[in-house]
């Protein structure tokens, strides 16, 4: 059996995280505790950043492989923010860390490849260039509106934000999630 490095490393640097502060956590903390090497590391992470960010995406994602409607989209949503909001303490330490704005780029280009992948091939090339990007412009729009409620403290709850980001799709994005065979 294959062992998953990329997760042993994420649950290293969780489990410290949850023990002090993300900002007290070296590189070496989590190599001390996870008992890999930094070459080991370096095969799989570039830096501590991208542990952290791959760290989120595991805690904190359940994106489906395809959009098959609105509800299920939503639905996705609710259960990202309401991880968030378990996880508040932590969120908003990677948030306050993120000082070059880097993770909600990050974040960006996650959310981006995964509504890419939700497209088939067979799409029709008149609308591939338009619906991509609406997903970037919808992408983007999410992050910032993701970035500014963690560091303002999370006030609205998970559904509400949820409802802010459907409702806020971009029509053409709207119409892919409601009905993608209109787009074959």
């Amino acid at each position: 059996m294959a062992v998953d490095m990329e997760k042993i490393l994420s649950d290293t640097f969780w489990r410290l995280s949850c023990e002090r502060s993300v900002k007290s956590i070296k590189l070496a903390d989590v190599l001390i505790a996870s008992g890999v090497s930094r070459q080991t590391f370096y095969n799989h992470f570039r830096n501590m950043r991208d542990l952290i960010i791959y760290t989120i995406i595991e805690r904190f994602t359940a994106y489906p492989p395809t959009v098959p409607n609105i509800n299920e989209y939503y639905d996705s949503a609710v259960f990202f923010y309401k991880s968030i909001t378990e996880h508040k303490d932590f969120m908003m330490q990677v948030y306050k860390l993120d000082d070059k704005g880097t993770l909600p780029a990050a974040m960006t280009n996650y959310y981006f490849e995964w509504f890419k992948r939700t497209v088939p091939e067979t799409y029709s090339s008149i609308w591939l260039p338009e619906l991509l990007f609406s997903m970037k412009y919808d992408t983007h729009a999410l992050n910032q509106l993701n970035r500014e409620w963690i560091l303002g403290g999370m006030k609205e709850s998970p559904e509400y934000v949820s409802g802010i980001c459907t409702d806020a799709l971009p029509p053409l994005l709207r119409d892919y999630i409601e009905n993608p065979t209109s787009f074959a």
